[in-house]
């Protein structure tokens, strides 16, 4: 997604976000499931752009919200979905969102998506930030990331600027 007021991801520095930290764990620590924390990306929208509700929709669409601990073949809590709300009335747009889309019959199975209080998040190592451009003859970018990303941009092309 582009920097021009779409949804999208962008690092955050501790001065403008206080939830932000710039270390704690390394990537093999959080990967190795011992640290409780989840492998996620931080999302900066502004909601004269996007509604909360349509990044939802974009966020359910993004992955499988059904798969417990998981996410195709990456196994463990830090691979969870997971929504990190930062006030109860984005916890309730959630609650509300996941009741609607179980009752919808869109997944088979019920969503299993934890509902967390937004408290701090830490960067990727720097070798982690933006891998699939770094890395993109990487079998798991290549066979997961790539294609994921590219139906992603299909179904949703109207969020995604035609040169990014």
């Amino acid at each position: 997604m582009s920097d021009e007021g779409k949804a999208g991801t962008r690092p955050r520095t501790p001065r403008r976000d206080p939830a932000f930290r710039s270390t704690s764990q390394n990537l093999a620590s959080v990967c190795g499931g011992d640290t409780q924390h989840a492998g996620v990306i931080r999302t900066i929208y502004d909601p004269a752009v996007i509604s909360f509700d349509t990044l939802l929709d974009l966020i359910f669409d993004a992955h499988d919200p059904t798969q417990l601990n998981r996410q195709g073949n990456d196994m463990g809590t830090q691979y969870r979905s997971a929504v990190f709300y930062a006030d109860n009335a984005q916890k309730a747009v959630v609650e509300a969102k996941i009741a609607a889309l179980n009752a919808s019959g869109k997944y088979r199975k019920p969503i299993v998506t934890t509902l967390e209080p937004l408290t701090v998040v830490y960067a990727a190592d720097a070798y982690h930030q933006d891998d699939a451009r770094h890395n993109p003859t990487q079998p798991y970018i290549q066979g997961h990331a790539i294609p994921n990303s590219c139906q992603f941009r299909v179904r949703h092309p109207e969020f995604f600027s035609p040169q990014g």
